[in-house]
């Protein structure tokens, strides 16, 4: 994850992040709350996508990008968790609830912030740190093995993710990408905090 942080002031606020940690009930009993990545447009207190011409640069497409594609994951696996053949706990039908609650509105509010800016939904060099693959190789599991690889593959997204923000908030210049990013520091540096009793990370 470290090689996205390009400065000591970003390093200090993913340092803070990481230390973020909410009690999973917390996570598991709200919505797309004041937590939510989206709740900064919902709010009104940001610009909404475009209105900002000629405010864009490249940093904030990479973090759309970056963003985009894991959110698409992440809506998979709560996709996935919520399948009865996985037979997941309840803390993780929890998180995965949450989830696809908060990102999934966030992915499409980013990918017409993307066509409407003039950018590519996708990029090559810009691939969630989940594979597909890796999804699908999580379809052949049930009970705990399923949560704990589950787990691990939502906490790693979740770092992707805040890795890319971090650099948004140094770099960026797009007033609605940047207020988006320091949510999602917020929201999975938080959400983090619950996955590391499932996945074993102390």
């Amino acid at each position: 994850m470290g090689r996205f942080v390009r400065s000591a002031r970003g390093r200090r606020i993913l340092t803070a992040c990481a230390a973020a940690s909410i009690p999973l009930m917390v996570l598991t009993g709200c919505n797309s709350g004041a937590s939510a990545p989206t709740q900064a447009i919902t709010n009104g207190e940001v610009p909404a996508p475009g209105s900002q011409p000629g405010i864009h640069s490249v940093a904030d497409t990479d973090y759309e990008q970056i963003a985009l594609a894991v959110d698409t994951q992440q809506v998979s696996l709560a996709e996935l968790a919520a399948e009865p053949a996985r037979n997941a706990s309840a803390q993780v039908k929890g998180i995965a609830k949450t989830a696809a609650e908060t990102v999934g509105p966030e992915a499409k509010v980013l990918r017409a912030k993307l066509v409407t800016d003039g950018n590519a939904v996708t990029a090559d060099h810009h691939k969630p740190a989940v594979s597909d693959q890796q999804i699908a190789a999580l379809k052949k599991l049930s009970g705990e093995r399923f949560d704990s690889a589950w787990a691990r593959a939502m906490y790693t997204l979740n770092e992707q993710v805040v890795a890319a923000a971090v650099v948004e908030m140094d770099t960026g210049e797009d007033k609605t990408t940047r207020a988006m990013a320091r949510s999602k520091i917020d929201y999975a540096s938080a959400q983090n905090g619950a996955l590391k009793t499932l996945t074993g990370k102390q």
